[in-house]
């Protein structure tokens, strides 16, 4: 590497590599930029992911999961992902195809193996769960909710 006029230095080709989202940077200081940003990004989902992964499961089915006082943690994570890939969307456009199932799928399970104490099981039923017929429903009456909360507000 070395540095340029203002000291900072090029992004070595490892780190773009790693980053697929930096593919084809205008230039260096774009490239460094994009890696920083998605590299705060990432923090973020594994804070967010990790506190929510530490609230006491909940194993959902169609009676339980109206029974609870606040969505469950994977819902919850799922409007995290989704408004991460809103705001890169609108914001830094060429961050939005890093924040995929993926990379949420990797990270989750770092969490579980580091947190290693159970609670991934429910995790993954509430995954389930919110996948299955009943659950694609309770997520659109969420989303309903969650709509019609925004407009009392405005």
């Amino acid at each position: 590497m070395r540095g340029d006029e203002h000291g900072v230095d090029q992004v070595p080709k490892r780190v773009t590599e790693r980053h697929s989202c930096c593919a084809q940077p205008r230039d260096h200081l774009d490239a460094r930029m994009i890696v920083r940003t998605n590299d705060l990004l990432t923090l973020l989902i594994v804070a967010i992911g990790a506190r929510m992964y530490r609230q006491v499961p909940v194993e959902l089915d169609e009676t339980k999961a109206y029974e609870v006082t606040h969505p469950a943690a994977a819902a919850r994570m799922n409007y995290v992902m989704r408004d991460q890939r809103q705001w890169c969307a609108n914001n830094r456009a060429r961050l939005e195809q890093c924040i995929t199932i993926a990379l949420f799928q990797n990270l989750m399970s770092g969490i579980d193996k580091v947190l290693a104490d159970g609670k991934g099981q429910r995790w993954a039923q509430q995954t389930t769960f919110l996948h299955s017929p009943v659950g694609t429903v309770y997520m659109e009456e969420l989303q309903a909710a969650f709509n019609r909360r925004l407009e009392e507000r405005s």
